[in-house]
């Protein structure tokens, strides 16, 4: 028919609004046929690339709120303050704790002190420890304390190197202090020397081999670890320069602000010296330790240990008749610590196979007791050799 939309059979139809997309996908062949009549008709390959589809755009990201990134600054913050604090931990604060082992092996009574909470106890930081920082009595036009000299020539700063301080006693005749803490080693003794020099400190302070040495045989020594020592004779001080593990022999306690042990050839001294009637009792005593508490309250709390023959609650009764000789014969000496409070206000205890004495202390007596301490040392400092009392 002439008349239909398909004439002929080689019209093609046209395209449809229904035909579905093409997808993108591997490359078409499309076989085309070519015109030449010398090539005889023959079929001819030819790739044809596929349109590739238009991606969707991306929705942008929402933005993020405040407090996310505040939480996130403050962790940054945090694992920076974090590592610093590690590292100042390791590198300054970190200390190993070596004045114990220069503790004499023959020591009988030993007294352990954490510099910190001693340097923060209200009599010691408001009377002793500004004798440090002031400078001889003719330095004032140069403004430098006593600390800074002894920084600059010891390497020492006092405020911050010390750690740790121990006093021991041998047979209560002669003591040590022994300080511990960052210090550098070597230097010590022979910067030291060199400000008593310069500040001419009274009593003929010189070098003797490895020591300081002053009046009346007051010594001062360095052993190979940093550790510093202080004595009241050279005896003493040559003692604790070597390093030793006698300390476990006191069992001292290592926790608290101020610990301290006294064993039992301790007691039995003090029980020969002593001039009440009830002394004998101390020749019981095994061993003791406890802690003196630093604060508004001091408070003495002692742990008694009795030698195995002796049971706890005997041992208590015959110590609680010894505290009361003492009230009585202290009544007759001058208080010059608080001691007459203290054992007025003693308290005696058994338990637990021990026997407890508790005893607060007065902190007013602890106060003018540094404070006379140090108008002693003041004096001391600033008077001639001629003066100083001779031993």
């Amino acid at each position: 028919m002439a008349d239909t939309i398909l004439d002929s059979a080689d019209d093609e139809p046209p395209p449809t609004l229904n035909e579905p997309p093409r997808l993108p996908g591997p490359p078409e062949l499309v076989v085309e046929i070519a015109d030449d009549d010398d090539d005889d008709d023959l079929p001819r390959l030819t790739e044809v690339d596929p349109i590739a589809a238009p991606r969707p755009p991306r929705p942008p990201l929402p933005p993020m709120p405040r407090s996310r990134k505040i939480a996130i600054a403050l962790s940054i913050l945090a694992a920076i303050l974090l590592v610093a604090g590690v590292a100042v931990y390791l590198f300054v604060i970190r200390y190993e704790p070596l004045a114990r082992r220069h503790i004499p092996g023959n020591a009988n009574f030993a007294v352990r002190l954490e510099l910190t909470d001693l340097v923060l106890f209200g009599p010691v930081r408001e009377h002793l420890w500004p004798l440090v920082f002031e400078g001889a009595p003719d330095d004032a036009p140069k403004g430098k304390t006593r600390a800074e000299r002894i920084r600059a020539a010891t390497g020492v700063n006092l405020a911050t190197d010390l750690r740790e301080l121990l006093v021991a006693s041998v047979e209560g005749a002669s003591f040590v202090a022994i300080a511990g803490g960052k210090i550098p080693r070597g230097r010590f003794v022979k910067g030291l020397a060199a400000v008593a020099k310069e500040e001419a400190w009274p009593g003929g302070w010189h070098e003797a081999g490895e020591l300081l040495v002053g009046p009346g045989g007051l010594s001062i020594g360095q052993a190979d670890d940093g550790t510093i020592l202080f004595g009241t004779s050279e005896a003493i001080v040559i003692a604790a320069l070597p390093a030793s593990d006698d300390f476990h022999r006191l069992a001292l306690p290592e926790k608290g602000a101020s610990s301290f042990a006294v064993t039992k050839e301790a007691w039995g001294g003090a029980a020969g010296v002593a001039v009440v009637a009830h002394a004998s009792v101390l020749r019981k005593i095994e061993r003791a330790s406890g802690h003196f508490t630093l604060s508004k309250s001091p408070e003495l709390s002692m742990e008694i240990e009795p030698v195995s023959a002796s049971p706890a609650p005997a041992l208590a009764g015959e110590l609680e008749q010894l505290l009361s000789e003492m009230r009585i014969v202290a009544m007759l000496l001058p208080d010059t610590i608080g001691e007459k409070g203290a054992l007025q206000a003693a308290k005696v205890t058994a338990k637990d196979g021990r026997v407890i004495i508790t005893a607060p202390w007065s902190y007013e007596a602890l106060d003018g007791a540094c404070a006379r301490l140090a108008g002693q040392i003041r004096a001391g400092l600033q008077a001639s050799p001629e003066a100083l009392p001779r031993r």
